[in-house]
């Protein structure tokens, strides 16, 4: 028996076993196929995965997936959009790689990265400045070599950061005064991050404070119990995810491999879902007076739909994977009256606020000027497009709520 975490997915080429037994739901199609396919690869064999779902969101997240799966639906493998402080990262690389002869000009080393990424030149132009504005670099009549700040940012350790992909567990403990209870991803906190409610030990906690430099977490106890689990950020979920849990929550199927205690939680996680449909937004208002826009649409699309509606509404909103949560009494008919949206327009509506901090915790991201910051942002943590079909429910929304 193997008891792993992901890197049993990745890392770890395991041939012979005879079955998966999945915690919870993986976030993607294609990280599924790679668990279940260490089963099954002996002759006579069949493929063999079974899942123990510990809450509601995660029984409707595995059902969701498999129903994608029997679909022929698997996630295309795409390289990450505006690798910049992979530009950086390789720059201070071929400073080591020279030693102290410095290199002399970056393209003629790095002309097939700029190819093969599709990256603007001009911007790696802007990020070197930047680098030699910050003192990251030094430029002596031509030559790049380590700056003052340089040395101290990356040369601990003989330079281990510009070495390694990972130097300490993305991991925050979780305090609740000086007791430790435990760590969690740093996922699990919303952009309000205080306020957050994670579920931990057994225990529904309110996370009052992070440190994001020590990485802790501090909470306190509170009565919001199992409201993470529906409401919790989790790790990010797609567009096509999060509307085959709509598909799930809507239909009235049952598949012939449910347990049976799968079958009587669904059913009730269905009765409380009732209104739930794909490519459809149902509005929702609790006793609290805040209001839920259940959009079923994904993190990336509700991150970019709240940034949105926050600038041109004025209420705090909370972008979660399936839905947004606003502070305040909605007025449906305000959605009606909301300009179109483009990225232009998106790009006004990005202070520093929104961006640095997902920004700060990239690796190299102090070398990119701040206009890179957030264009980067914007084209790794937002989706324009799918915003737009979400904004496009939501007017059908305010008119259906006169």
């Amino acid at each position: 028996m193997i008891v792993a975490t992901s890197a049993l997915e990745l890392g770890i080429d395991v041939g012979d076993l005879d079955r998966v037994i999945q915690v919870d739901a993986p976030s993607t199609v294609a990280s599924f196929l790679q668990r279940v396919g260490r089963t099954g690869r002996r002759g006579g064999k069949r493929r063999n995965c079974l899942f123990l779902a510990t809450g509601d969101n995660s029984l409707v997240q595995a059902a969701a997936l498999i129903s994608l799966w029997n679909d022929g639906f698997v996630e295309a493998t795409t390289p990450p959009l505006s690798p910049y402080t992979v530009f950086a990262q390789q720059i201070l690389g071929l400073l080591l790689q020279e030693s102290k002869e410095g290199i002399h000009g970056w393209r003629d080393w790095l002309a097939r990265f700029v190819d093969a990424w599709a990256v603007d030149a001009s911007e790696c132009d802007a990020i070197l400045s930047h680098m030699r504005t910050e003192q990251i670099l030094c430029d002596d009549q031509g030559v790049l070599w380590f700056g003052p700040l340089g040395e101290k940012l990356y040369g601990f350790r003989n330079f281990m950061d510009l070495t390694s992909v990972f130097t300490s567990p993305p991991l925050f403990c979780v305090k609740a005064g000086r007791r430790d209870l435990g760590y969690v991803h740093e996922s699990s906190f919303g952009p309000q991050t205080s306020g957050s409610v994670i579920l931990l030990g057994g225990q529904a906690w309110l996370v009052t404070r992070v440190d994001w430099t020590r990485r802790v977490a501090y909470v306190e106890p509170t009565d919001l119990h199992g409201r993470s689990r529906w409401m919790g950020m989790g790790p990010a979920l797609s567009y096509e995810v999060c509307q085959s849990m709509a598909r799930v929550l809507a239909s009235e199927d049952e598949d012939s491999h449910w347990s049976k205690r799968a079958k009587e939680a669904m059913r009730l996680v269905r009765n409380q879902y009732p209104w739930a449909k794909p490519e459809t937004v149902t509005l929702n208002h609790d006793t609290s007076d805040k209001s839920h826009l259940w959009t079923f649409a994904g993190l990336a699309a509700n991150r970019t739909v709240a940034i949105w509606l926050q600038h041109h509404l004025g209420m705090e909103a909370a972008p979660e994977n399936l839905c947004l949560t606003l502070s305040g009494h909605l007025d449906a008919r305000r959605l009606d009256d909301l300009p179109t949206l483009t990225e232009p327009a998106l790009l006004e509506c990005l202070n520093p606020s929104i961006y640095e901090t997902w920004i700060d915790k990239v690796k190299f991201s102090e070398c990119l000027p701040a206009s890179i910051r957030r264009s980067s942002f914007m084209q790794r943590q937002l989706s324009v497009g799918l915003a737009q079909r979400v904004l496009g429910s939501l007017q059908q929304c305010a008119r259906a709520h006169p």
